[in-house]
């Protein structure tokens, strides 16, 4: 009996010890997890367990995981499966893998590699609060998010970046020697710009320059730009170029399309004391629609709007002020 008591305890204690060593390794040591909209976090304890697991799903559309890392990653687009977008079909938003990092009080790097993917089999990302590291010479995606939390550096002074809707700072912005995109929505101009210490970003001066940005005709819905208007700001179109000059800033210059393209342009006026001018004409007909909109926020106070000559006006346009 003695001897059979033993046994027991001794299986019972080695239960015990496999339960608590496995949620210590889980738990204690570095690894990544993926998560599903509506279930909860996978572990996975290597880099090539993690490719193996979402490799091995059928991802239907705007089904992508999001990715959680406590040490720091690389993966190459080839590593990362997209999912078929039908055409026409498109929702409100692209389907995307979303990157974190596990631990809020840490930031780790992910860096994603470009090199070997073909023109058009990367899926989107939205990346929050880690170390965006980008590696070969361009990238085609059909999102790309960003929060101003993510630090961004880029190898390739020469990147660049083709993207359907993409939604960063103007600074974020400025990385890029090359950018196009079909939808852009800008989020701040880095009077909100704030990063933990601990995350050693330095913080960007003042006359950052921009590269060149082009609206490509690229998406089955119409191009728009949003930009938010912190600073003195006057607008100029100028048929294939819009030219954008802020007060101690550098000038944002966007290459738009030559011929007939559907468009909508958002200016939102956020600060108080602010002086705003637009003018000039734009490439646009009937039967491509032209949008103009100009918002003045509750926030805002003694602002100075001046509307100049051109067709940047159209029916479908509109000043929305609530401030009052």
């Amino acid at each position: 009996m003695y001897i059979q008591n033993c046994v027991i305890i001794s299986f019972i204690f080695v239960g015990v010890y496999l339960i608590f060593t496995s949620f210590f390794l889980k738990f204690c040591f570095t690894a990544y997890y993926y998560e599903f909209r509506g279930g909860p976090p996978e572990y996975c304890l290597t880099r090539q367990d993690l490719i193996n697991r979402i490799n091995h799903f059928e991802f239907q559309y705007v089904l992508l995981p999001t990715i959680w890392i406590d040490e720091d990653l690389e993966l190459s687009c080839n590593e990362l499966p997209a999912t078929w977008i039908p055409a026409m079909t498109r929702k409100s938003q692209n389907p995307y893998y979303s990157i974190k990092s596990f631990q809020s009080n840490q930031t780790y790097t992910f860096t994603l590699d470009t090199s070997n993917c073909e023109s058009d089999n990367c899926p989107g990302f939205a990346f929050e609060n880690i170390k965006l590291n980008l590696k070969g010479n361009n990238l085609n995606t059909t999102a790309f998010y960003i929060n101003k939390n993510v630090n961004i550096s880029i190898e390739n002074d020469d990147f660049s970046l083709n993207v359907d809707i993409a939604k960063l700072t103007m600074f974020q912005l400025s990385l890029f020697s090359k950018f196009s995109f079909s939808q852009l929505t800008l989020e701040d101009n880095l009077e909100d710009f704030s990063l933990d210490d601990e995350s050693n970003q330095t913080l960007p001066e003042k006359n950052y320059k921009f590269g060149n940005i082009y609206i490509e005709n690229s998406f089955c819905e119409p191009n728009y730009l949003y930009f938010p208007v912190l600073l003195d700001t006057n607008v100029t179109f100028a048929e294939d170029y819009l030219y954008i000059e802020m007060n101690e800033r550098s000038d944002l210059v966007i290459h738009l399309p030559i011929f007939d393209y559907s468009n909508g342009f958002y200016f939102n006026i956020q600060k108080s004391n602010i002086n705003f001018f637009v003018q000039g004409n734009i490439n646009y007909s009937c039967q491509f629609p032209h949008s103009f909109y100009l918002i003045q926020n509750k926030e805002s106070k003694n602002v100075n709007i001046s509307i100049g000559k051109g067709n940047f006006l159209s029916t479908v346009g509109i000043f929305y002020d609530d401030s009052s």
